[in-house]
C-alpha cells in the first residue's frame, strides 16, 4: 500500500485509469485534439470530448462542441481503433496510411469479399493493397 501511495505522489497526485489510452486512443480521431490530448477523469468521462449528433468533438476551449454528452470512458474503450485492429490480428493497431490517406490496421488486408486477412499469410485473395480500415474493425467489435 506504501508504494501505491507513494507512486501517485509521484505523478502529482492522481492515478492512472485503465481507460486513459482508450481516451487518447479516441482523442486521435477528433481534429485538434491529438495536440492536447485525453485522458479518463474521475467522473468516468474523456477529458474534452463530448458526443455530437452521429460523431465527436472536442471541446477544451469552450469552442462550438455541445458539452451536453460527454464521453463515457467505457464507451471510449469500444471505440478504441487499436483495440479493434488487435481483436482481429494480434500485434496490430491502426496507423494512417499515406498512400490512401486513411486509418488502416497494421498488417491487416482485405480479401475479395471485404473480409479481414492477416497479410504474409498463404491466404488467396489476401491484399495489402486493400487495407482493412480501421472504422471496419470497430464496426466488427461493435457488432
Amino acid at each position: 500500500m506504501r508504494k501505491f501511495i507513494l507512486a501517485c505522489l509521484a505523478v502529482g497526485g492522481t492515478t492512472r485509469s485503465p481507460f486513459d489510452s482508450d481516451c487518447a486512443a479516441i482523442c486521435k480521431l477528433v481534429g485538434g485534439c491529438s495536440s492536447s490530448g485525453s485522458h479518463c477523469k474521475s467522473n468516468n468521462t474523456c477529458h474534452g470530448l463530448f458526443r455530437y449528433r452521429s460523431g465527436l468533438c472536442l471541446d477544451v476551449t469552450g469552442g462550438h462542441c455541445p458539452t451536453t454528452l460527454p464521453m463515457p470512458c467505457e464507451h471510449a474503450r469500444r471505440l478504441n481503433p487499436d483495440l479493434a485492429c488487435a481483436d482481429l490480428v494480434l500485434g496490430s493497431y491502426c496507423k494512417f496510411n499515406q498512400i490512401t490517406g486513411s486509418r488502416v490496421c497494421q498488417g491487416i488486408g482485405t480479401t475479395q469479399d471485404g473480409s479481414p486477412c492477416r497479410i504474409g499469410t498463404r491466404l488467396i485473395g489476401c491484399s495489402e493493397a486493400r487495407p482493412f480500415s480501421c472504422d471496419s474493425a470497430i464496426m466488427m467489435r461493435m457488432q
